[in-house]
C-alpha cells in the first residue's frame, strides 16, 4: 500500500511540474529533504547532478527564495518553494531571456511613451495655436487703433475668454470712434462760429448790418449747444 500510495503522488507531482514553465526553455524541477532530484524534466541527463550541485551552492542570492547559478555553461535564475511534505519546487530560466523580456518590454514602454509624448506635442500645439492665433490678432488690432485705424477685422467670436475680450475690444474701438468723430464735428461747427464772430466783430466795426449778423450767431449758439442750455448768450439787438 505505501509503495502504490508514493507511485500515486510521484505521477500526481510530475504531472503538475511538467504543465510549469516560463520564457522560452525555462522549466521546474523538486528536490527533495535531502536535496536529491526528486523529479527533473531531463531526468535521464548524466550530468544532472551538476545542476542539483549549483542549486545548493548557487553564486548568488539575490533573496531568501530567489537564486542565481551556472549550469551547463548557462547562467540561470531560480526560485523555490518548500512545499508541505518538505520537499522543494524550484523554477529557472536563463538569465538571458529573462532580460531579453525585460529589455523588450523597456523598448514597449519607451515606445508608448514616445507615441503619447509625440501625440502631446501635437495637441499642445494645435490647442497653443487656437490660443495664440486670436491674441496675435488682437495685438496687431491694437496696433491699427494706435495708428488711428478703427476700421479692423476681428473674425474670433467664441463663447470664452478670449470670445468676450475681442467683442470689448471691437466695441470698445468702435465707442472711441464714434466719440473721435462727435469731437471732430464739434470742432468744425466751433471754427463755423468762430468765423461767425470774427464776421460780428467786423460788422460791428464797420456799424451795418449788426442785428442780422448777431440773428445768425444766437440760432448757430442754439444749434451747437443746444437750446435748453443755459449759457446760450441773449443779445439785446436794441442797444448800440
Amino acid at each position: 500500500v505505501g509503495v502504490i500510495g508514493i507511485e500515486i503522488d510521484y505521477e500526481m507531482l510530475k504531472k503538475e511540474v511538467e504543465n510549469l514553465s516560463i520564457f522560452d526553455s525555462g522549466y521546474a524541477f523538486i528536490l527533495d529533504e535531502s536535496a536529491n532530484i526528486f523529479y527533473h524534466p531531463m531526468l535521464d541527463s548524466a550530468q544532472l547532478h551538476l545542476e542539483t550541485t549549483a542549486v545548493n551552492q548557487p553564486e548568488r542570492s539575490i533573496g531568501s527564495n530567489h537564486i542565481r547559478y551556472h549550469y551547463d555553461g548557462i547562467e540561470k535564475e531560480a526560485v523555490w518553494i518548500l512545499l508541505s511534505n518538505g520537499m522543494r519546487l524550484y523554477i529557472c530560466a536563463p538569465v538571458s531571456e529573462i532580460n531579453s523580456r525585460w529589455t523588450g518590454m523597456i523598448w514597449n514602454i519607451l515606445i508608448a511613451l514616445l507615441v503619447i509624448l509625440a501625440m502631446s506635442i501635437i495637441a499642445t500645439m494645435r490647442f497653443t495655436g487656437r490660443i495664440t492665433k486670436p491674441l496675435h490678432d488682437l495685438t496687431e488690432a491694437a496696433k491699427q487703433v494706435d495708428e488711428g485705424n478703427y476700421d479692423f477685422s476681428l473674425k474670433y467670436d467664441k463663447d470664452d475668454e478670449i470670445g468676450i475680450l475681442t467683442r470689448s475690444f471691437k466695441q470698445l474701438a468702435a465707442n472711441t470712434k464714434k466719440r473721435i468723430t462727435e469731437m471732430e464735428e464739434l470742432d468744425r461747427q466751433k471754427i463755423i462760429i468762430n468765423d461767425l464772430l470774427m464776421d460780428c466783430i467786423t460788422i460791428l466795426r464797420s456799424n451795418e448790418d449788426y442785428e442780422n449778423a448777431c440773428n445768425k450767431l444766437l440760432n448757430l449758439s442754439a444749434s451747437f449747444y443746444g437750446a435748453d442750455r443755459s449759457y446760450i448768450f441773449e443779445f439785446d439787438l436794441g442797444s448800440q
